[in-house]
């Protein structure tokens, strides 16, 4: 059951649960401020409306996160309601860092990095709750 508010969309960034997945795209090419992830993660917490939900997001237009935006991210406020993150991505560059990201920092939920939407969305499946 979705919240009030089932999705939220401005010029940077498109959030909305499909097929009980909540799926975030960044629109623009963009650095990921501490600002604009607790706008995000406030959003997606009124969609997700005290239900959780595995995370896809496409990250190919991101250039740049931030520490303190990656720190919010990463934080119980900014896996809450999450039970996995999937994060779709284009560059070598978001590989590395993605990678070197999920290999040394703990995580709240499992994540994992993939080019193949339909990949990701296959691993999410399993994160789903009924």
């Amino acid at each position: 059951m979705e919240s009030q508010e089932s999705q939220y969309e401005d010029e940077y960034i498109y959030i909305k649960i499909i097929d009980g997945i909540i799926c975030c795209e960044t629109k623009k090419e963009m650095i990921i401020t501490y600002e604009f992830a607790e706008l995000a993660i406030n959003k997606r917490i009124n969609i997700c409306g005290n239900h959780y939900y595995p995370l896809l997001n496409d990250v190919r237009k991101v250039k740049y996160i931030t520490k303190d935006a990656m720190q919010l991210l990463n934080s119980d406020k900014g896996t809450c309601y999450l039970t996995a993150g999937a994060f779709i991505i284009k560059s070598k560059a978001q590989e590395i860092f993605g990678n070197f990201f999920i290999k040394f920092k703990a995580h709240k939920v499992p994540a994992k990095l993939f080019t193949d939407k339909t990949k990701a969305l296959q691993w999410l499946q399993q994160y789903k709750v009924s």
